[in-house]
């Protein structure tokens, strides 16, 4: 048998379940794993679960865990539906330059060329050259 212990003692974006038990030889166990990405900053996060036994052999036993936060709106949906980079989004952003449109809920998400967050017609060539042409893939800030 292997007795454990796994601690949940982690930053605010990784949480495990209490887990105190006993394995019998052969047999497996679940810990929960819980992560909790809303409040966090785009980046790269990276912690190690860390489970300790009472098997000399197998303890501790380091787990590494990484998470990638993307930001909340996705390059080239500029209308915000979540379905972009698609004909609405280009109608959009033509409309938002060229006739006062609205702007767009991210006005990252409108900078399809990474130039900065400055809004332009090669805002615009960029999006039409990946959509119908053989564009480099969109790059937002």
């Amino acid at each position: 048998t292997l007795d454990y212990t796994a601690g949940h003692e982690y930053g605010s974006w990784l949480n495990l379940d209490a887990g105190i038990g006993e394995i019998p030889a052969g047999s497996a166990d679940t810990i929960n794993c819980h992560v909790i990405a809303g409040g966090l900053a785009p980046g790269l996060y990276q912690d190690t679960i860390v489970l300790t036994a009472n098997d000399p052999l197998n303890s501790p036993l380091l787990v590494p865990v990484t998470i990638d936060v993307s930001p909340a709106w996705l390059c080239g949906d500029i209308d915000g539906n979540g379905e972009g980079p698609d004909i609405a989004d280009l109608v959009y952003l033509v409309d938002f330059m060229f006739a006062d449109g609205p702007p767009p809920p991210e006005i990252e998400a409108a900078d399809v060329d990474a130039s900065g967050g400055v809004i332009d017609v090669a805002d615009v060539v960029t999006l039409v050259d990946f959509m119908f042409g053989d564009g480099e893939p969109l790059s937002c800030p």
